[in-house]
């Protein structure tokens, strides 16, 4: 049941039909905006959606007007400042070259929604891209990649990236 809705929510958005006549037909929204408005009222009908949607909206207002409300430069050195903790004057501290922590979180906001956007789309376009293509040509090579891909998909991805910082001790996570 729990797929079936999240194929619905993707039908209403893609204007496919979730319904096998076409008597629901007239529900269906029209426009590109009705649809992705019809998509964000039925996720914000759940609890758990509605808390996703906030914290979602809260994350992207805050990156838009973090340069208007950010107290200090984000590249303020200060060597008065070094390792000070949490006060009145810097909420977070300050880190091992006496910038501000809480400057940085929030204007560091606009580069995580940029990284994210544009890893989501490469991601939708290779994954779909290759999908198509190996769907298309199908036989061993499809069956081998799948395979292959079932294989990273069963690692766990924290022992993966400790595997990673392991291997390059340079690294400072």
């Amino acid at each position: 049941a729990r797929s079936l809705n999240v194929i619905c929510l993707l039908a209403l958005f893609f204007k496919w039909t979730c319904y096998d006549d076409d008597k629901h037909s007239a529900r269906r929204p029209k426009s590109a905006l009705a649809r992705l408005l019809a998509v964000v009222l039925a996720m914000a009908s759940r609890p758990s959606g509605l808390v996703g949607l906030v914290l979602v909206a809260f994350h992207i207002v805050l990156a838009i007007v973090s340069p208007a409300i950010a107290p200090y430069d984000f590249k303020e050195l200060s060597a008065q400042l070094i390792l000070n903790s949490p006060s009145a004057e810097h909420w977070f501290g300050t880190d091992n070259l006496g910038r501000d922590v809480f400057t940085r979180t929030m204007l560091g906001g606009r580069q995580a929604i940029l990284v994210t956007t544009i890893s989501t789309v490469l991601a939708i376009t290779w994954g779909g891209l290759l999908g198509v293509l190996l769907g298309l040509v199908g036989g061993r090579l499809d069956e081998f990649l799948m395979r292959l891909v079932d294989a990273f998909l069963s690692l766990p991805w924290i022992l993966v990236l400790l595997l990673i910082v392991v291997i390059d001790r340079k690294s400072t996570l």
